[in-house]
This record gives structure tokens, sequence and C-alpha cells, in this order.
């Protein structure tokens, strides 16, 4: 009667981690809200809330208040985030936050934030789109 050899100690834990895997995955599989991101950051003293994208019932919210982070439920092609504010969905600006997920801002034309500055060499092509925007 011959002997079978034991199956080596590391091809028995790859096999084992392989089946563990494929189980554990589907339930890590993030939900469209979590791919979204979450405002993890203020980077504003005073952030608007707004109730609608480019709203005019919009409410400072100061950065000192800002405790958990706020999922994000939707987003705006003028770059506006929906987010989760305790019960309250609210609309704020992409460029006031920081997420953990990076997203493209575009541009905002109408925002005024101190007044207008000359292009520098630094910033070429910044307000490019809003020019030409003007100009239709």
């Amino acid at each position: 009667m011959k002997l079978r050899k034991p199956v080596p100690l590391a091809s028995g834990l790859a096999l084992a981690w392989l089946c563990a895997s494929v189980v554990a995955a589907p339930a890590q599989t993030p939900g469209k809200a979590h791919a979204l991101g979450r405002v993890v950051k203020l980077r504003i003293e005073n952030v608007s809330l707004c109730e609608q994208p480019n709203g005019t019932k919009c409410q400072p919210y100061p950065r000192t208040q800002f405790k958990d982070p706020w999922p994000v439920l939707d987003r705006s092609p003028q770059g506006l985030l929906q987010v989760q504010v305790g019960e309250r969905k609210v609309w704020v600006r992409g460029y006031a936050v920081e997420t953990d997920v990076p997203f493209r801002v575009e541009a905002d034309c109408g925002a005024v934030v101190a007044s207008k500055q000359p292009r520098v060499g630094a910033t070429r092509g910044v307000g490019e789109e809003c020019v030409a925007e003007t100009k239709k």
C-alpha cells in the first residue's frame, strides 16, 4: 500500500483564501451613494447650503460645526453636489468642500469672488469657458 503525500500547507491556505474572497466580494461592492463619495472637509469658512441647485434660498453653514462626513447623493453639471446634512438634503458648491472621491468641477461663470482680476501666465486657460459662453 502506497501512502499519499499531504497537500502542502501553502496550497491549502491559498485554496481557503480563494474560497473566502469569492464569498466576501459581493458584500463589499459599494453602492451608488458610496461611489459618489462623502464630503470630509469644508474648504471655506462659511459654506452655503441651498434648497435647490443655484437656488436663492441658502443658509450659511460654519466650518466649526462640521463634524461627521456628509454623503454625496447627486451631482449637477454646474459643479454642485447634493449632500445629506442630518435629515436635510441640500446643495453645496463643489469647490467649497473636499471629498474623499475626486471629481471635476466645471466653470462657475456666475460667481463673484472678489473682483475681476487680470490673467497671469500661471493660470493660463482659467475662465476660458466663461469667455466663450459670453460671446455666444
